[in-house]
């Protein structure tokens, strides 16, 4: 099967499980947006912030290189070498959850006392049992990539929204449970959803499982090697996303984080159409030899993504005054969302990046990009707020995702001359990119609007 096909696809799963998992999350949000305050939303993202900041020490970022090991050991049929890296780090993955679990849960009360609010103590006791759940999450999510079972990746998400559907129901209108409420759903939709993936996890892994261990110390050497770096790169990238959170809540309130986050639900509920970076995750390390066509396809994805990043973003817009109709509350919103909705297009071309760096190893490059990426978090992201008050939160956003696609932009063209982004040629289509785009519409249903938009070559 060609790349195209295989990259159809699972741009058809991945829309599928998108459109699907929309149903069930847009219900979510309807609930958690009509039930909590402003106030309450933005606490509990700052909540969740603390949570995403410990959870650094399960080693987040390692998880998509590890793919990128796994697909490339699994092109060369070294099945022993995968069942090796995959056990020690999933190993691993456990032990570190168990820790970041326990710093939490009784470092709670810690938090508590300095913030001078018991609830705020409570509040992170239960939301630090998602990071026992967070390693079966993302083995789950591993053995599909690296399978390129494209359907069980989709799936996931659906029952997991799912799940958290039915405890948010439970505990808002039966139990008239209010913030701690929507913690409870996370962590249990959570453990609800990975037990229910056990029997596909352990089908998945069947495949390599089976195999005789290869070098017991390659997951050892790799980090050494490389790895170290995606590492670094995780605790920089979990900081600066908390880093903007604080920031705003120091300049503007708690109630600021509150519309940050409606925004920036937004913003990534459309960046989720956008799904080339994870299909191509454990697709290119296969091409990592073949420097053309690796520069081609990373190429043609990021064209496909801007060229549909465009019209989700205009679809956002016209569908923002019926969101602000449904939830009055967040009025004070739409300025963020109309600047920060632009932000799409940059970050479109960064996550197709993230995978390309991944499978050319260039892990310490990635790492430094993603430094610059929080310095300039930590530069635009006040200055906008100070001259611009509320809107200056999106124009940050933007202005910093801007900034990172140019730097990483550079950085790729570094390590791969044979790519290359900014050309005259850019808005026009070469024949690969026409079947590329035309086999994304196809799994998508939409074959009449091919046949308009582009004829068959001939």
């Amino acid at each position: 099967m060609s790349i195209v096909n295989t990259v159809g696809k699972g741009v058809a799963w991945s829309t599928v499980g998108t459109v699907l998992g929309k149903v069930f999350m847009f219900a979510n949000i309807f609930i958690i947006l009509r039930y909590l305050s402003v106030y309450d939303y933005g606490l509990g993202q700052l909540v969740l912030s603390v949570v995403s900041v410990l959870g650094i020490l399960l080693l987040p970022g390692l998880a998509s290189t590890i793919v990128a090991d796994l697909g490339a050991e699994r092109a060369r049929g070294e099945f022993g070498r995968m069942k090796s890296i995959f056990r020690q780090f999933f190993s691993l993955s456990i032990v570190l959850s168990v820790v970041a679990w326990a710093i939490l849960f009784f470092g709670s009360d810690i938090a508590a006392r300095l913030s001078g609010n018991d609830a705020i103590g409570y509040l992170l006791k239960i939301a630090s049992f998602s990071l026992l759940a967070t390693p079966l999450r993302m083995i789950s999510i591993l053995l599909a990539s690296v399978e390129l079972r494209y359907f069980d990746q989709a799936l996931y998400g659906i029952v997991e929204e799912a799940a958290k559907f039915v405890c948010l129901v439970i505990f808002f209108f039966w139990l008239q449970f209010g913030l701690s409420g929507l913690l409870y759903a996370i962590v249990i939709s959570q453990f609800v959803t990975a037990l229910i993936y056990v029997p596909r996890s352990l089908s998945a892994y069947r495949v390599f499982g089976g195999a005789s261990s290869g070098d017991e110390a390659a997951f050892w050497h790799i980090i050494r090697e490389h790895r170290k770096w995606s590492i670094a790169t995780s605790y920089v990238g979990s900081l600066g996303q908390t880093l903007q959170l604080w920031i705003i809540r120091l300049l503007l309130g708690t109630e600021a984080v509150g519309l940050f986050a409606f925004a920036s639900g937004i913003m990534g509920q459309v960046a989720s159409f956008l799904p080339l970076g994870n299909v191509l995750a454990p697709l290119l390390p296969r091409y990592v030899d073949k420097k053309i066509d690796f520069a081609r396809y990373v190429r043609s994805a990021i064209k496909a993504q801007v060229l549909f990043g465009v019209l989700f973003i205009l679809a956002a817009l016209v569908a923002l005054p019926v969101l602000i109709f449904i939830f009055p509350k967040y009025a004070l919103a739409v300025p963020i969302v109309t600047v920060l909705i632009w932000g799409i297009l940059p970050a479109s071309i960064v996550s197709v990046y993230t995978p390309a760096f991944a499978a050319l190893k260039q892990q310490f490059a990635y790492f430094w990009s993603t430094v610059w990426k929080i310095a300039c978090t930590a530069v635009f992201t006040p200055i906008a707020i100070l001259l611009w008050g509320i809107p200056g939160i999106g124009l940050g956003g933007v202005l910093t995702l801007s900034v990172s696609a140019l730097e990483r932009t550079w950085r790729l063209k570094r390590q791969l001359p044979e790519f290359s982004l900014v050309s005259k040629d850019f808005f026009s289509l070469d024949i690969h990119e026409r079947n590329l785009i035309r086999t994304l519409l196809e799994s998508s249903k939409m074959r009449s609007l091919i046949s308009f938009l582009m004829p068959k070559d001939r």
